[in-house]
């Protein structure tokens, strides 16, 4: 006999910083690091460093690879980099991102004499957020019992198991199989009361609690 119960969705598909995720490359590169939404159109600005007019030469890279530039009122973007649209006040505009557009974003500025103005990086992710959270526990008596947690998709997901046991917070975290979006947990006694899964990315966190099993 098995009991299943899908989760809550508690946060999705608003821009976070992504501290933990880039820490390490963004040490490297100077840059914050922003997630957003697959399919999430981004601009990413000059933060007032800057105000450009048209005698400036504005040029944004993607990976150390030129995406687009705007000099002496031409704008031109390579062939093959169509989501790209620079703005006039050298806003870059991603639009609808993928994962394959994640990376590091830098633009330099140089003014008509060839003097260097700005360098700025910028660190971006698009993450597939957590859908449909799913709880299956198994309810024999007299073994081992085993509660799986699992979502349909999703990237870069952690598993978090919450519960209370003697009045203290208990928190383990769970490592997913490569290219699997479940894990499990294994209780001796049954699953503790209001034993929790928790799925999280830096654009979503989804929810769901253990159900009892009947007769229970």
């Amino acid at each position: 006999m098995a009991s299943a119960k899908e989760g809550t969705s508690l946060k999705s598909c608003t821009w976070a910083s992504v501290w933990m995720l880039l820490l390490q490359l963004c040490s490297d590169h100077g840059a914050a690091g922003r997630a957003y939404c697959v399919g999430t159109t981004v601009l990413l600005d000059l933060n007032g460093n800057l105000s450009v007019d048209k005698s400036h030469d504005v040029r944004w890279n993607w990976n150390d690879q030129p995406v687009t530039r705007h000099q002496k009122r031409i704008f031109s973007t390579l062939p093959n980099k169509k989501q790209f649209r620079l703005f006039e006040n050298g806003t870059l505009e991603i639009l609808e991102g993928n994962q394959n557009d994640s990376g590091f974003y830098s633009v330099e500025i140089f003014n008509k004499g060839g003097t260097h103005l700005l360098h700025l990086n910028f660190s971006i992710i698009f993450l597939e957020p957590i859908f449909a959270l799913k709880i299956l526990q198994s309810c024999l008596e007299g073994k081992n019992i085993t509660v799986t947690c699992s979502a349909d998709r999703g990237d870069d997901v952690l598993f978090l198991w919450k519960w209370v046991f003697n009045g203290t917070n208990q928190t383990v975290k769970s490592s997913a199989e490569p290219d699997k979006l479940t894990v499990h947990i294994q209780f001796e006694d049954g699953p503790p009361e209001g034993l929790i899964c928790e799925a999280r990315n830096a654009v979503s966190e989804m929810r769901a609690e253990v159900p009892a099993c009947r007769g229970t």
